[in-house]
């Protein structure tokens, strides 16, 4: 009963999130719009149908997570999306993704080289396997170890006073990453993953319940 209580207050919180995030990117679709076409990944119309249609894909999964509906799949397809979002944008430009590494100054070179270059592909290999379910506990391993080291590294570089350029969803622009940001979203995503790796399917709890 403990257990079913936690479960729906996370679907809440998650879904909670998710409704909020495509809420802010339906307010601010002009913004929104604008952060899509500065990647220079797609062009017109393409550019503009994804920023219309996105932002509301995203608030119908939050409430379908927040009613109980194909959870655990939308959550996986989320949380293994982003990676391999984040792992695209970064392998299509390598160069400013490893600018942005080199601005935490943690890493000299060829170390921050080596970063910048496999680091995208294992994010989308994880995120795959997440998605895919095959190796999906070694995709899960790996993201939220990755989750981890990112926090840790942003925690070091606020404690040293950097201004960092955060590359997670690609080249900052130049611009310095607000910390507080950084912080949450990382812990948002460490506690998603984490949840998502030790939640078992309903109906495999319930056969184990009643065997029980």
């Amino acid at each position: 009963m403990l257990m079913s209580g936690f479960t729906r207050i996370m679907h809440l919180v998650f879904g909670g999130v998710f409704v909020w995030t495509g809420a802010t990117m339906v307010w601010k679709s002009t913004a929104f719009l604008d952060a899509l076409r500065s990647l220079g990944m797609l062009k017109e119309p393409y550019l503009g149908l994804l920023a219309m249609v996105f932002p509301w894909l995203v608030i119908l999964a939050g409430l379908a997570v927040i009613f109980g509906i194909w959870t655990s799949p939308i959550l996986r397809l989320a949380f293994g999306g982003v990676f391999i979002w984040a792992g695209v944008v970064k392998a299509y430009d390598p160069m400013k993704f490893l600018d942005d590494v080199r601005s935490f100054e943690l890493l000299p070179d060829p170390y921050a080289g080596m970063v910048a270059m496999f680091l995208p592909w294992l994010e989308i290999i994880a995120g795959l396997a997440v998605i895919s379910g095959v190796f999906r506990r070694g995709g899960f391993s790996l993201l939220n170890t990755s989750l981890v080291v990112f926090l840790a590294a942003i925690l070091i570089s606020w404690y040293r006073g950097i201004d960092i350029r955060c590359g997670c969803f690609g080249s900052s622009g130049g611009a310095t990453s607000n910390y507080i940001q950084l912080i949450t979203r990382d812990l948002f995503l460490l506690a998603l993953g984490f949840w998502l790796t030790f939640d078992k399917p309903r109906a495999a709890s319930q056969n184990q319940t009643t065997e029980n």
